[in-house]
């Protein structure tokens, strides 16, 4: 985010949105810049896009991979916050006074995606209007039950995290065909992550 916000010179990075997502993630390309430049035009940078995550406690056993210590964050609930993994969307005036005012600065937390949350609602705190745009998706994980068969007409997902390369490759070309008929199972097959 740092990097974005100095980098107003480069063409490549000066852009309104910021978008962050992990390498194991499937985002459906046609769905995704239809639903982005509608929510762009109507709301501009005041964005916050993703899969919703629920405000919750934090983990505080230490051997999970999601633990927050105390010292980090101390509070009862983490705020609602988008999935780190499928992705997110913040507009760029956002991240920029989240680092000038030093928002970031003073809530480093463990868990990245709270982090965010946390740094969203502090701006609301201090009066900034955020549109919060809930994008279908998984965080691909078995709890979440992940739609994993079916046409791809079907397939209710925008971003859909915790894949295989070859599945995302897979769906990849799925999305490109744009075929509302053509089944996904053979590219779930490819994916030999837990």
């Amino acid at each position: 985010m740092r990097h974005y916000r100095q980098s107003t010179n480069d063409p490549c990075l000066n852009r309104p949105l910021f978008m962050k997502v992990d390498d194991d993630t499937f985002v459906a390309g046609n769905r995704f810049r239809q639903g982005l430049a509608s929510a762009a035009n109507m709301y501009g940078e005041l964005i916050y896009a993703g899969v919703d995550l629920p405000a919750q406690p934090p983990t505080r056993d230490p051997a999970s991979h999601w633990y927050e210590p105390y010292n980090t964050w101390p509070h009862q609930n983490y705020p609602p916050a988008m999935y780190g993994g499928p992705g997110y969307i913040l507009g760029r005036s956002m991240i920029n006074r989240i680092i000038d005012e030093g928002i970031a600065d003073q809530n480093v937390l463990w868990n990245e995606d709270r982090a965010v949350g946390v740094w969203v609602n502090m701006l609301q705190q201090r009066g900034v209007f955020v549109n919060w745009i809930r994008v279908p998706g998984s965080n691909g994980f078995h709890w979440d039950n992940p739609v994993k068969n079916g046409p791809w007409g079907s397939y209710p997902y925008v971003m859909h995290h915790h894949l295989s390369m070859s599945a995302i490759q897979c769906l990849t070309e799925i999305d490109r065909a744009n075929s509302p008929i053509a089944p996904i199972d053979s590219c779930m097959l490819l994916d030999p992550l837990p």
